[in-house]
């Protein structure tokens, strides 16, 4: 060999006898395929039955003509019941959620119950409701008793005084809020139940 001529690697060399090898291979496999093919459809032609003469005086050519019965329908009862097993699913998914949070005192309903809009389903354990409720009545009325305090105190020209009643009167609003929030929480006057209603 000369020191200008180009040499190939071991792996370059072999890259287009492999490539060779596969595309060998792909036209057997192909080839194969064809045969067999051929060979079934010629297996099934022999095998078919010959035609002839179908009843009525029709030719060997042309298709028989089948033998139908005619009924008319008629409204029947089943004489023989049909058991099956499987599962039925709703076309519709209600989730249903509570905006109070509690254990379930007990539940009116059972699965499969029809229900309707605004039917009692569960009664919930109104104990903890009813302690944040009491909680966020007597924040707002220690609030209030503080802005009265404030408001007495405002008539005297004091800066810390003005504070005061400044933040008595966000305290009252805050304390507000959180009633508020309570009472939604709870979902119902508080008329000595508290259950969970769909809406």
């Amino acid at each position: 060999m000369s020191a200008g001529a180009p040499t190939l690697s071991p792996r370059r060399r072999t890259a287009p006898v492999r490539t060779i090898a596969v595309v060998l291979i792909a036209l057997i496999l192909i080839a194969a395929g064809v045969r067999w093919a051929t060979t079934r459809n010629q297996a099934q032609a022999s095998n078919a039955p010959a035609p002839t003469a179908a009843p009525g005086g029709s030719s060997a050519g042309e298709a028989p003509t089948p033998e139908v019965t005619v009924m008319t329908a008629a409204s029947r009862v089943l004489s023989q019941p049909i058991r099956v097993s499987g599962t039925l699913r709703s076309d519709e998914v209600v989730a249903l959620t509570s905006k109070a949070q509690g254990f379930i005192r007990s539940v009116t309903v059972r699965e499969g119950d029809r229900v309707t809009r605004g039917q009692l389903l569960v009664r919930i354990d109104e104990t903890e409701i009813r302690a944040q409720h009491d909680r966020a009545r007597a924040a707002l009325a220690s609030a209030q008793a503080k802005l009265q305090q404030a408001i007495t105190q405002r008539g005297i020209k004091n800066a810390a005084a003005n504070t005061d009643f400044r933040r008595a009167g966000q305290q009252v609003e805050n304390t507000r809020t959180r009633l508020s929030q309570a009472k939604s929480l709870a979902g119902v006057q508080w008329t000595g139940s508290s259950a969970l209603r769909r809406s």
